[in-house]
């Protein structure tokens, strides 16, 4: 006797290209049971996954493209037409979808709506009335900060759970806000250390000589999208800095984005044409770990990036921002180093370390591995994340 499946609704708006939002969907479909669940995608932008899950993985899962819808009635519609036992609003940030998505979700005949949040909100700074009086109580209850509050609030007063890739995430949706701290879950993202793990480093993080020459050359590399919360100026201005000291350093940017022209620009400007390379977007990322010597992330927003995990599953010791997860992921001084946004003398001193210290980056490449194959191995956060969405 066959069992029904539960129809599994994936909610999603796409960028361009895609990022670690996107990535962290495909793992988590790429592990479900096909037999008791059947995915679909409703997809708001680009279908970048017909061709990651059916081409790449040879998995079988319906896509339904929409556009962006502008009422409830639209969502509801979109909804209930494919029947959902459970909806799952995947969001790369805060107010991705409409307080009117949830409302429509919750009437589309679904048993469960869930979202997973991916990037740390900016703090909610509109202050209350605070004059005391009767008009004050009504503008605090109705006015137009709580409108305004509403708007975000309303995902987490609907959503039967609220899933965030980091603690970090879920103490600003309570604080800031005021989501149900009764409702929140955290499941940090992880990395499959099958697809990211040093085929050319031995067991103490260390290229083996057939790989690399031991050349006075340090590689930093840096993978990020080319927009404003990557702050990748920050990181030129402190690769200034280190040339200036250790003329010899490389450094390497994948990805693109809306900034390169200007930062190709600030580039020549402060003199790094010569050390700094742009590689653009790439499909394959895993050479690029394999030959850095010191990862960079100098982001000033982030939720729980998968890159850190990448780059730390290869041995590679990473310095990044405290914002968002990065405290979460990296031990400060022991698997790399956690620096404060936007300070690019901060960052260069941080670089400058490792990168005259090469028992120092092993030490820290080692140590970063371990952490990754110990707290952050897809297979068991994803398994965390189906349970509490298929219960």
């Amino acid at each position: 006797m066959s069992v029904m499946r539960k129809r599994v609704v994936f909610v999603t708006c796409v960028l361009a290209k895609g990022g670690g939002t996107e990535k962290h969907l495909e793992e988590m479909i790429a592990r479900l049971d096909f037999c008791q669940v059947e995915p679909v995608i409703m997809c708001f932008g680009p279908d970048l996954y017909t061709e990651r899950l059916s081409a790449k993985r040879g998995l079988s899962v319906a896509i339904v493209s929409e556009t962006r819808r502008n009422s409830f009635w639209r969502y509801w519609r979109s909804f209930f037409k494919v029947h959902p036992h459970v909806i799952v609003f995947v969001n790369g940030i805060l107010g991705t979808f409409p307080w009117y998505a949830y409302v429509a979700a919750k009437c589309s005949g679904a048993k469960r709506v869930y979202a997973i949040e991916h990037l740390i909100p900016d703090p909610f700074t509109l202050p209350k009335a605070s004059g005391g009086g009767p008009v004050d109580a009504l503008r605090n209850l109705a006015g137009w900060r709580a409108r305004h509050l509403w708007n975000y609030k309303a995902e987490g007063v609907l959503c039967d759970r609220v899933i965030c890739v980091s603690q970090a995430i879920s103490h600003r949706l309570i604080s800031h806000y005021e989501f149900p701290e009764a409702k929140m879950a955290i499941v940090r993202n992880g990395v499959d250390l099958t697809r990211y793990s040093s085929r050319s480093r031995n067991g103490d993080g260390k290229r083996d000589e057939a790989s690399s020459a031991q050349s006075a050359e340090c590689r930093v590399l840096c993978v990020a999208r080319l927009s404003v919360e990557k702050r990748i100026d920050i990181l030129l201005e402190a690769m200034a800095k280190v040339l200036r000291k250790m003329p010899h350093c490389k450094c390497t940017i994948v990805g693109d984005g809306p900034l390169k022209e200007s930062l190709v620009q600030k580039c020549e400007v402060l003199g790094l044409s010569g050390s700094v390379r742009f590689a653009g977007h790439v499909d394959e990322v895993r050479p690029y770990y394999e030959s850095a010597d010191i990862f960079v992330l100098s982001s000033a927003k982030e939720g729980l990036p998968l890159v850190l995990l990448e780059a730390m599953a290869y041995g590679v010791p990473c310095i990044a921002t405290n914002v968002g997860g990065n405290a979460e992921v990296i031990d400060h001084g022991e698997t790399g180093f956690i620096v404060d946004a936007g300070n690019a003398e901060q960052l260069a001193g941080a670089i400058l370390e490792l990168a005259a210290n090469t028992d120092l980056r092993q030490r820290m490449g080692t140590q970063g591995k371990e952490r990754v194959r110990q707290h952050f191995n897809v297979d068991h956060t994803m398994a965390k994340l189906s349970e509490i969405i298929l219960n």
